[in-house]
């Protein structure tokens, strides 16, 4: 066993990559219809969990936490020799002894333990929003207190650029603000395109709408052209056959006003979804303006998604707003 062989998580984990060996992760995801965030390969956190995990040896322990208050959300650990362990409840992979074994190689190396809140250095801003971009996971800082973060997996995988990626994100600051106005700008003058494109469609509906009412009116006047036909049929002012003709030639046009009627109906309501588009559209890329000159937490909160820093240093920056407004 690595362990057994005083390696440390991460050289574990770089063996495991260099071997092939499918993480937790990508393996649940490969045999059974696993949901969860995959990892595609071995980090020393994954490697110290099974280390730590005695359900390898055969054995189940319960009661590994507890809440610290009915309703709420925060689990204290429960001490590792408080634990209430049921052995042989399936087939161990390991022995007890083994794992007892372990158990000392990891006692041996403890994790550094993490300044308090109130001595840690503020990180900056953007800290939380830095993504790699060759594996997609977390940037960390390389040092306590200094601006430049760099991917961690580069310590135990074996293939890809992690090892390339690193910014400064204080330095960083500045693009990203300037990319927010640029976006807002964008975003700002698409509204105004669609506020006038909508006030155009608005004038042609108003226009239509007049038409319809004109041929509304004509057909009115050939119905009543129809009535009068039919009186002068009756008083014998016009013959059976002269009425004929005049009814079929009022039919006819009528059947022509009809028919354009339906079409300018169709056209009407055609432009009535074209300015509900364009509103709606409008609406959505309808921002206020930024009176701010500097990079904020809530312009990040409000705009920015993740900050992809790719192996070559370009950054990449994916907004929360549709990517036809941003620069």
């Amino acid at each position: 066993m690595a362990a057994d062989k005083r390696l440390k998580t991460p050289e574990i984990a770089r063996m495991l990559n260099a071997d092939g060996i499918l993480s937790p992760s990508a393996y649940k995801a490969k045999t059974r219809n696993y949901k969860g965030r995959v990892q595609p390969f071995w980090s020393g956190n994954s490697v110290y969990h099974i280390l730590i995990n005695r359900i390898y040896t055969g054995s189940f322990e319960m009661y590994k936490g507890h809440k610290v208050a009915v309703g709420s959300k925060f689990v204290k650990k429960v001490p590792t020799n408080q634990r209430t362990v049921i052995h042989n409840t399936h087939e161990a992979i390991v022995t007890e002894a083994l794992f007892e074994e372990a158990q000392k190689m990891v006692r041996l190396n403890p994790s550094k333990r993490r300044k308090t809140m109130s001595n840690r250095p503020p990180e900056p801003m953007l800290a939380r929003y830095l993504k790699c971009g060759c594996c997609g996971c977390k940037l960390f800082q390389t040092h306590q207190g200094d601006p430049h973060y760099d991917c961690h997996s580069a310590r135990w995988r074996v293939d890809g650029d992690c090892d390339r990626v690193l910014c400064d994100a204080e330095a960083l600051e500045p693009v990203v603000f300037h990319s927010i106005k640029t976006l807002v700008q964008l975003a700002n003058q698409e509204t105004q395109r669609n506020r006038t494109a909508s006030q155009k469609a608005e004038a042609r509906e108003a226009k239509l709408k007049n038409a319809v009412r004109s041929l509304k009116e004509k057909r009115k006047a050939i119905n009543g052209k129809k009535v009068s036909l039919y009186e002068e049929l009756k008083r014998g002012q016009l013959s059976l056959e002269g009425f004929k003709d005049a009814k079929e030639k009022c039919n006819a046009e009528e059947e022509m006003l009809k028919n354009q009627m339906e079409e300018q109906i169709a056209e009407l309501a055609r432009i009535r979804a074209e300015i509900d588009a364009l509103n709606e559209a409008a609406e959505a890329s309808s921002f206020p303006p930024i009176t701010e000159d500097h990079l904020t937490p809530e312009l990040l909160k409000t705009f920015v998604q993740k900050v992809i820093i790719h192996p070559d240093g370009n950054p990449e920056i994916v907004f929360k707003v549709k990517d036809e407004f941003c620069p």
